[in-house]
C-alpha cells in the first residue's frame, strides 16, 4: 500500500503483504452487525459493524450498493480511528484501468510511520 498525491509527486510505501496490507476479501463484512440507517450526505444509508483482525470495521452503503462511509476503530490504539465518506456521486462500477496501479517512479520511499503489523490477541 502506497500513500500518493499525485498533484505534489509526492509517495511513500506505507506497507506490504508482510505487514497486512492486502486486498480485502470480498466476505469482509460476513457476520457484521446491521446498525440500521444514518444520513449521510443526504443519503439513507444502511450500516454495518464487525471485528475485523485488527480493527472495529463500520461499512455503510446506500440501497442501490454506493459505498457511503467506511470507519474503523484500531483494536491496539483504541483512541485511533479513520473515517472515510466517499463522495457517491463520483462513484463507478466501470472497470479500473490498469494504469492506476502503477507505482509512480518518484515513489522509493518508506512513510515517516509506516504501517506495523502487531499481534492481535
Amino acid at each position: 500500500m502506497y500513500v500518493h498525491y499525485p498533484r505534489e509527486e509526492k509517495c511513500c510505501r506505507a506497507c506490504g503483504v508482510a505487514e497486512g496490507c492486502t486486498v480485502l476479501k470480498p466476505t469482509w463484512m460476513a457476520g457484521a452487525t446491521y446498525l440500521g440507517t444514518e444520513n449521510i450526505n443526504g443519503t439513507v444509508c444502511h450500516g454495518w459493524e464487525a471485528d475485523g483482525a485488527a480493527a472495529r470495521d463500520r461499512w455503510y452503503q446506500a440501497e442501490d450498493g454506493i459505498p457511503c462511509r467506511y470507519s474503523e476503530t484500531i483494536k491496539f490504539w483504541p483512541h485511533s480511528s479513520h473515517n472515510i465518506t466517499f463522495n457517491m456521486r463520483s462513484y463507478s462500477r466501470n472497470p479500473i484501468p490498469n494504469s492506476v496501479f502503477n507505482i509512480p517512479t518518484y515513489c522509493h520511499t518508506r512513510c515517516p510511520f509506516p504501517w506495523r503489523h502487531f499481534p492481535i490477541e
